[in-house]
C-alpha cells in the first residue's frame, strides 16, 4: 500500500510525493468500522470492506483516521 500526497496545477501536472505505508505491519478485515476495537494500535491497518476503506488509529486523538482513498486518478506524466 502506497500513500500519495500532492497537487496537481491547472495544466493537469501531478507532483507531490509517494511513501509506502512501512509503519503498517498487520492488515486486519472487518465487515465493517462498527467491529473495529474500541483502541486500535498505531502499527495496524485496519480495513472496513462494506466501504471499502483503509483506517489507521491515532493515538493521540484516540480516534480511526480513513486513509485517503482514490477510486480512480487521472493524470498525465510531465517530461523530465
Amino acid at each position: 500500500m502506497a500513500m500519495i500526497s500532492g497537487t496537481v496545477s491547472a495544466g493537469g501536472l501531478v507532483s507531490g510525493q509517494v511513501r509506502t505505508a512501512e509503519a503498517a505491519k498487520v492488515e486486519l478485515v472487518f465487515a465493517s468500522r462498527s467491529e473495529f476495537p474500541d483502541a486500535g494500535k498505531p502499527d495496524r491497518l485496519y480495513v472496513a470492506t462494506d466501504e471499502n476503506a483503509a483506517y489507521r488509529f491515532d493515538a493521540e486523538q484516540n480516534i480511526y483516521v480513513r486513509l485517503n482513498q482514490f477510486d480512480a486518478i487521472q493524470c498525465r506524466l510531465a517530461d523530465e
